[in-house]
């Protein structure tokens, strides 16, 4: 078809892909056009034309689709935290679901008679809103004025806000806050455009059992930099601040954090409890941003370990990708030893107190990448289960090939990436493993992400 940039067309949007964006077909060329809906009917202006597709932004709803709602939050089509609050929840769902599907089916090559006897239904949040319990907020001095909230999608201008609506809301609070404390005592926050300033990002976790927020003031140096009195003012108004750390990140790199960290108040991290395990939790380590669909989905993975709580513990695990032992200390009380292989040091540390903590003996942790520590862990060890929690690219074939070698009859393989969760499928299916059950879990509602635990086992 023969589009040019800037041309405007009337298109039906047919249904959402990966990515969270609708697709329309124009004499059989694809086009997406992000913050539509299915069966909306469009006018937009093509903004990107590749070989194979191009991409349009909505200049008109001609007519709204039955499934398009009003969104919460004013700010939905701007910023790049939620890309589905216009639609209704129920069909949130039946489009997370329907991708992985389709991705399996795709990219996995599993067919779709095997994937839906191995599916169980997709499991709602039970909070919609107000679920995340860690949120990074970018500052920049824009044309001489203080702006802060979240980036736009695909670029760095900051969308401002007053508050989020899938954040939990003492987040909100406290950062707004912080933000009136920071143009009141005129902290000098970064300016990318002339590569200068201190403050870089805010990031601000809670949780939700025991009410406790940590607070992160990213800074390009060591200095403090007039946040004595911010730090000062927030301790006195919110008790449930536990913790102020000052991370300092003087590379010029996409990492939020960097690796030095200087404690400001309490101890640097705060304390979160899932059905009886307590978790300590420090502003570097990876938890799980929804703690109830949590629970959910790590109960899952207990169920799919198919361990008999009430027999002998013989069961010898892996959890790859430990992070702080969630998972780990989730299976260890039913399991005769697990074993977990972390890359950050921040998160190795609190997976050691985290088992302490829990009065938790058969726990151990190695440090360094499961890429290269994967055969120390079978070293020792026979290894019955291997749970693995990878992030978005998903893993390395030959981790595969070591776990297949060493005759592992089971893997439980934790997903936030349908696209790298079909192509590891596929790469385990053709070592002799079979996919028996999988359930997605909508982990992050009024997003496209969706998270998946499957079951593969080998017969």
């Amino acid at each position: 078809m023969d589009l040019k940039k800037g041309q405007t067309l009337e298109l039906d949007i047919e249904t959402l892909v990966q990515g969270g964006e609708g697709l329309a077909r124009k004499d059989n060329f694809t086009i997406f056009v992000p913050q539509s809906v299915p069966k909306d009917k469009v006018l937009a202006e093509i903004i990107s034309i590749k070989p194979n597709y191009a991409r349009a932004l909505i200049k008109k709803i001609i007519k709204p689709s039955d499934i398009r709602i009003e969104p919460d939050c004013p700010v939905t089509s701007t910023c790049g935290g939620c890309q589905w609050q216009e639609i209704k929840y129920k069909e949130q769902l039946f489009f997370k679901e329907k991708n992985l599907i389709e991705s399996l089916n795709r990219i996995g090559n599993i067919s779709l008679e095997e994937i839906e006897k191995a599916k169980t239904p997709i499991r709602a949040s039970d909070n919609t809103f107000y679920y995340r319990n860690k949120a990074q907020f970018p500052f920049n001095l824009s044309n001489g004025k203080v702006k802060a909230g979240f980036y736009s999608e695909r670029s760095h201008e900051i969308v401002e806000i007053d508050k989020c609506y899938i954040q939990n809301d003492k987040i909100n609070q406290v950062f707004r806050r912080i933000k009136e404390l920071v143009i009141k005592n005129k902290i000098q926050v970064t300016d990318e455009k002339r590569e200068r300033g201190f403050l870089s990002h805010v990031i601000i976790r809670h949780s939700l059992f025991t009410d406790q927020i940590l607070v992160g003031f990213v800074t390009k140096n060591s200095d403090i930099g007039g946040l004595d009195k911010i730090i000062d003012i927030l301790i006195t108004e919110f008790k449930e601040i536990k913790g102020i750390v000052q991370n300092v990140n003087e590379k010029k790199t996409n990492s939020i954090l960097g690796a030095k960290n200087i404690i400001h108040y309490g101890d640097g991290y705060i304390f979160e409890h899932l059905k009886g395990i307590k978790y300590r939790i420090s502003l570097n380590s990876f938890f799980q941003v929804n703690p109830l669909q949590t629970i959910n989905m790590y109960e899952k993975v207990l169920e799919y370990c198919d361990i008999d709580v009430n027999a002998e513990k013989k069961n010898v695990i892996l959890d790859a990708y430990s992070g702080p032992g969630s998972i780990a200390l989730w299976l260890a009380k039913y399991s005769k030893k697990v074993i977990g292989i972390e890359s950050s040091e921040f998160a190795v540390k609190d997976g050691i107190e985290n088992a302490k903590i829990n009065n938790i003996d058969n726990f151990e942790i190695i440090l360094g990448t499961v890429e290269d520590k994967i055969p120390l862990a079978f070293k020792n060890n026979d290894i019955d289960i291997v749970v693995l929690d990878p992030p978005r690219k998903g893993c390395e074939p030959h981790i595969f090939d070591v776990i297949s070698d060493k005759n592992v009859k089971k893997i439980i393989y934790i997903s936030c990436n349908p696209s790298t969760l079909s192509r590891d499928a596929k790469i385990i299916l053709e070592l002799g493993y079979k996919l028996k059950k999988f359930q997605a879990f909508d982990m992050f509602s009024h997003t496209h992400h969706v998270e998946t635990v499957a079951l593969f086992e080998k017969e």
